[in-house]
């Protein structure tokens, strides 16, 4: 969603909400406070949410972050030229939420986390801090917040082949470490400082890690030609992009209005679009496979037929309403709940693709709501770390299924380079006799965990690049296992680059 879209949403929540907290304002149960730089000086409109203190905000893209804020917040304020807010009602009431005393608005006792962030745009969520608070009955007051300044920047220009600057244009950074990873990938890790680029092609990124970055740039139509790397405080080099294929295709609700915020999967990747349009650059001749996403709806699978050098128009996409299943998971022999796990469906392609869950603070532990399934059998595929595989069959009309997990082996890890540092983005293939190969990547810490092994005799294959990327896949690494019945197993791996070979005498 660009910026006027979500702001136009935030006005339909806060004039067409059905459960509004309050029709006045009580300074006696407000949430009020200030908010200062590193150096204290007032820092004036910023944006605070109050959100419910289940919601994970920490980490979060900067897509899913201000999705998450577009649709979960439960009040929001700016701060004035004084850098003060004053939050005095709600636009809708938290769960269980106390009553408040008769004709009184304002924040109900109770926890919650406050959000403060610098914008609202996907384009730019520059900066934010995250606190959880105790609400009392009296509210709060006299909060003092300390916002972080943008730090050393990066600028630079994007131009196309000839030279021409191109506007409009969405530039990122993405860690050093991932320079292998695909074009899509990069895209999907992209953030959390996020720009379109002016008239004249210039962007300027904030809020960045010390340390070289790798720049990436895309716009519909392009495609970037070669990484290009920057350090903060430092103007890159021309970013060029160059014109692309495209495969375009439409979303629409089950009343008919473009979709306002779904996701697209091809491959492993998994994007976020709005607005009911999506466009994708077309990086082969094959029939390309797309997986659509809304939540609360059955996933919708797509096969789209590409040529090469031709644009391409996938069929519009009209979604429906699915059933949603609580499954309860637990130990097989203990009986205990098993509360942290991923499910995954069978594909129209033979693959499989993870299905989105979630469970509600007020369900027992180890039920989990999977929403938008079909009314078909289908077949659930779960994993847990410590587990073994499981597939749960849920009959056409079931809403209620249990699964048992077995313990089974897991392997994990840690990639680090000569000087013993992390290294993300390392390709991690394991292969067993009866399995098909298992992928992963190593997290920013450089650690990898693959659970629900069987035990017996796998090859663990680690490299960078791959398929469709900007470098070629290279393997680095190749170890031969025995993995036992049950238990944990530990490899870490340290990757030392090649000397390059001496030339021939």
């Amino acid at each position: 969603m660009n910026s006027f879209r979500l702001v136009a949403s935030l006005l339909v929540l806060l004039l067409g909400a059905t459960s509004v907290a309050s029709t006045r304002s009580d300074p006696n149960h407000a949430v009020q406070g200030r908010v200062f730089d590193a150096a204290g000086h007032p820092v004036p409109g910023l944006t605070v949410y109050l959100l419910p203190s289940n919601i994970a905000l920490e980490g979060l893209h900067s897509a899913a972050l201000n999705l998450t804020l577009g649709t979960r917040f439960l009040g929001v304020a700016k701060t004035d030229a004084e850098g003060r807010f004053n939050m005095d009602w709600l636009i809708r009431l938290p769960p269980d939420a106390p009553p408040l005393p008769p004709d009184a608005g304002g924040v109900p006792p109770g926890t919650y986390q406050l959000c403060v962030t610098s914008s609202i745009s996907p384009t730019r969520v520059s900066r934010q801090i995250f606190m959880r608070v105790e609400v009392g009955s009296a509210g709060i007051r006299g909060l003092e917040l300390r916002f972080p300044s943008s730090g050393p920047v990066i600028t630079g220009r994007v131009v196309d082949r000839s030279g021409v600057p191109v506007a409009g244009a969405s530039v990122a950074v993405v860690p050093r470490r991932l320079g292998g990873a695909s074009s899509l990938e990069l895209r999907e890790r992209a953030g959390p400082s996020y720009e379109r680029t002016d008239e004249q092609g210039r962007y300027e990124l904030e809020n960045l890690d010390p340390g070289a970055q790798i720049v990436v740039v895309w716009k519909e139509g392009y495609e970037q030609v070669a990484p290009v790397e920057a350090e903060p405080g430092t103007q890159a080099p021309d970013i060029v992009l160059e014109p692309r294929e495209m495969l375009r295709g439409r979303v629409f609700n089950v009343d008919g209005r473009p979709a306002d915020d779904f996701w697209v999967t091809i491959d492993t990747v998994t994007l976020l679009f709005s607005g009911g349009r999506y466009a994708l650059p077309i990086s082969s001749t094959e029939t390309l496979t797309l997986r659509i996403d809304v939540p609360g709806n059955v996933s919708k699978w797509l096969s789209v037929p590409v040529r090469e050098g031709e644009d391409a128009t996938a069929p519009d996409v009209h979604m429906s309403r699915g059933r949603t299943v609580s499954v309860k998971l637990e130990d097989a022999r203990s009986g205990a709940p098993v509360t942290d796990a991923t499910f995954t469906l069978d594909t129209p392609s033979g693959r499989t693709t993870q299905v989105r869950h979630g469970s509600s603070d007020k369900s027992p532990p180890g039920i989990h709501a999977i929403d938008g399934l079909s009314d078909d059998d289908v077949v659930l595929k779960v994993t847990s770390k410590g587990y073994a595989p499981l597939s749960i069959k849920v009959p056409r009309g079931s809403t209620e299924v249990v699964g048992r997990l077995e313990r089974g082996v897991v392997l994990e890890g840690a990639i680090t380079d000569g000087k013993g540092q992390p290294l993300e983005g390392a390709l991690l293939m394991v292969r067993q006799r009866r399995r098909p190969e298992q992928l992963i990547r190593s997290d920013g810490r450089g650690h990898f965990m693959l659970a629900g092994l069987e035990p017996g005799a796998a090859r663990l294959r680690v490299g960078f690049g791959g398929s469709n990327s900007l470098q070629p896949l290279q393997i680095f690494a190749t170890e031969e296992l025995e993995l036992p019945p049950t238990g944990t197993v530990r490899v870490d791996i340290r990757f030392t680059p090649r000397a390059p070979s001496a030339p021939p005498p």
